[in-house]
Parts: structure tokens; sequence; C-alpha cells
């Protein structure tokens, strides 16, 4: 996109909320919102860790990680299974992100609505 005041090359920029196109040779700035949809969603979700899931170590490591527990304690979770709840949805979008990269089995409710 080119500048309306100096016809230079515009840099898009994205921080928080806010997005838009910044002109580095004359500071012409273009703001507005940027809506992520996640950010705007007030929905409390839970997270279901399903009981008799593998115990290999990366599922291990992923338990503990987001339930900052030890080794141990995430592998009892592994096979008992367990509730995490009370997540808004960048929690649940960040902790669902990290299950889908191994193969624990898990619930969410409400059905989480978000793309991870």
């Amino acid at each position: 996109m080119k500048c309306n005041i100096c016809n230079k090359e515009m840099k898009y920029f994205k921080e928080g909320q806010t997005c838009g196109w910044k002109c580095n040779s004359c500071n012409n700035i273009i703001v507005t919102t940027y809506d992520d949809g996640i950010s705007m969603d007030d929905t409390i979700y839970t997270i279901f860790i399903s009981p008799e899931n593998s115990t290999v170590a990366k599922n291990i490591k992923c338990i503990a990680k987001i339930l900052s527990c030890s080794f141990i304690e995430a592998k009892e979770i592994l096979l008992s299974g367990q509730e995490i709840n009370d997540l808004n949805a960048v929690q649940t979008h960040d902790i669902l992100k990290q299950l889908q990269s191994t193969d624990i089995h898990f619930t969410t409710e409400p059905d989480y609505k978000h793309s991870i």
C-alpha cells in the first residue's frame, strides 16, 4: 500500500487489538481495531482429559507443562482423567493447541468454536 502523503510504501502492523498501515518515511499512519473473535469470546470453557490415556513421555510432558505439575502427577492425570475448569477462550486455545500435538484424548464443554 502506498502512502497518500509521500507515495512511499507503507508497512502493515498488528499490536493487540490495533492494526493498520504505517509509513516509515513520513510517519503517516492509518489505524483501526483488530478483532480476532477469540479475545471477544466471554464463554467459560472446561477441558476434560479422558482417563486411560497413553503415558508416553510426550503426553506426560504436555500435561505437566499445561498444569504446572510433576511428571508423576501428570502420569496419574493421564491414567485417571481430570477437568481443567474456568478457562477463557484464549486459555482454552493455548491448551488445545498443546494437546493437539499429542494423542491425549480430551473434550471441551461447551464445544470450542474457534479454529486452532
